[in-house]
């Protein structure tokens, strides 16, 4: 049985897609200790892990910071200090094709996280 051309084109097109796909919309791990946590006088939770060597930010618990809730900043906060307090590793997800966890933008210019966990 013959397949018309066209029809094997579509597939490998198709293919090609879903493998260029993911590339596009890379997650990135960082994975590092907490060195500092703050909450700044607009609501701001800031904090420097130690796979950046700068200061972060994650979320704000005044309100929805880059669809991030206070609800979800206020446990994320209490996650990073406890991290802090204990020693314990992070690992903070993003969603980045263009940045590694050395090279994130910091402070207010920080990408939304996608979760932060405490690892150990």
């Amino acid at each position: 049985m013959k397949r018309h051309p066209l029809v094997a084109a579509g597939i490998s097109a198709c293919l090609l897609l879903a493998y260029l796909l993911p590339a596009s919309a890379a997650d990135i791990f960082c994975n590092g200790t907490v060195s500092a946590v703050y909450v700044s006088s607009d609501g701001s939770v800031v904090f420097s892990g130690s796979y950046r060597n700068d200061y972060t930010q994650a979320c704000n618990v005044h309100g929805i910071w880059q669809g991030i809730t206070s609800e979800t900043c206020f446990t994320w906060y209490s996650a990073l200090l406890a991290a802090k307090v204990h020693g314990k590793q992070v690992v903070v997800q993003y969603s980045t094709p263009s940045y590694t966890c050395a090279t994130l933008p910091t402070y207010a210019f920080a990408l939304m996280p996608n979760y932060a966990m405490v690892a150990n």
